[in-house]
């Protein structure tokens, strides 16, 4: 969602990767409570520690990482400018079409074009973008070889021009 046109909306437990506040829900009888918990500058800190030495990062950690690293990406690239414009492609006959979603978006001074591919299926797949020789990746996690953009389950690829 932080690629396409218009402003994005990250909700704060989003990018914090809080659990669902079930607490909350049975304390108040109110199920939107599930992800209203407020949380003390402490109970942050320290859900956002960060890996302790030989240790994988815990799972916000590397939510919270993972959310800044594409929100800064989003800032960086003129093509994801809220109001550039938004082509969806045709990603090809079935199974693509309804596993993954792709679209590009073009600066306002037509300098940069990104492509975005999205795959939301538990299974890998593979397009061809038209003008494949001209993309470059820009994001990890999906292979662009001879033209062809692979994608692993429930992954994406933000593709530069």
């Amino acid at each position: 969602m932080l690629a396409v046109r218009g402003m994005p909306a990250v909700y704060f437990h989003s990018l914090v990767g809080t659990q669902n506040d079930q607490a909350g829900v049975a304390a108040t009888g109110q199920n939107r409570r599930i992800n209203r918990h407020k949380y003390t500058l402490g109970e942050l800190d320290t859900h956002l520690a960060g890996p302790v030495e030989g240790e994988a990062a815990p799972l916000a950690r590397r939510i919270y990482d993972g959310y800044r690293e594409l929100l800064a990406l989003r800032v960086a690239q003129p093509a994801l400018h809220p109001d550039a414009p938004q082509a969806v492609i045709d990603v090809g006959a079935t199974p693509n079409r309804d596993a993954v979603l792709a679209f590009t978006r073009t600066s306002l001074d037509g300098k940069q074009t990104l492509l975005v591919a999205v795959n939301f299926s538990m299974r890998e797949q593979t397009i061809t973008p038209g003008g494949a020789d001209a993309w470059r990746p820009l994001t990890p996690g999906a292979t662009l070889t001879g033209g062809r953009l692979t994608l692993p389950p429930g992954g994406f690829a933000y593709l530069v021009a």
